[in-house]
């Protein structure tokens, strides 16, 4: 319990410190969706659903504002990108550890990543997996990789 209390008071600490930094170089409605999903993070990280679903929301919503309005931001879109997988293990009742730890890292990347249309989404790393997980019906875009000389 004391853990869990710990846990959040350091994401409220982060979102906060995160909320508080300029966002440089953003289109303001960008901008804006980032503070709120921000903002949204250490709530949804509570398990109370309707937090994690104002979280979520506001992940997907810098998703596709960064989609259509922001050129490059690779670590920008990552953030949103991990922070939807993260709400959506929740969903799924999965482990979110290793995806909150990413989301952290991809928010603390946006921090020192330009934002200025010189790099574009295929920059940012992708490391950890973000969707579908393993055994699971997924009807969005799949992608693998495929071994060299593989027929089948």
């Amino acid at each position: 319990m004391r853990l869990a209390a710990l846990a959040l008071a350091v994401s409220l600490l982060t979102a906060l410190v995160a909320a508080s930094a300029p966002a440089a170089g953003l289109e303001p409605r960008v901008a804006a969706l980032l503070t709120a999903l921000d903002r949204a993070t250490p709530g949804g990280r509570s398990g109370d659903p309707e937090l994690v679903q104002a979280r979520y929301d506001a992940a997907r919503d810098l998703v596709e504002a960064l989609r259509r309005r922001q050129p490059g931001c690779a670590e920008l879109r990552r953030y949103a990108r991990l922070s939807v997988a993260a709400t959506e293990a929740f969903d799924r009742q999965r482990p979110a550890g290793r995806l909150e730890a990413a989301v952290d890292r991809a928010r603390a990347g946006a921090e020192q990543a330009p934002c200025d249309g010189s790099g574009g989404p295929g920059n940012a790393r992708d490391d950890e997996p973000v969707e579908p997980l393993g055994g699971e019906a997924f009807f969005g875009l799949v992608r693998a990789a495929v071994p060299p000389g593989a027929r089948r």
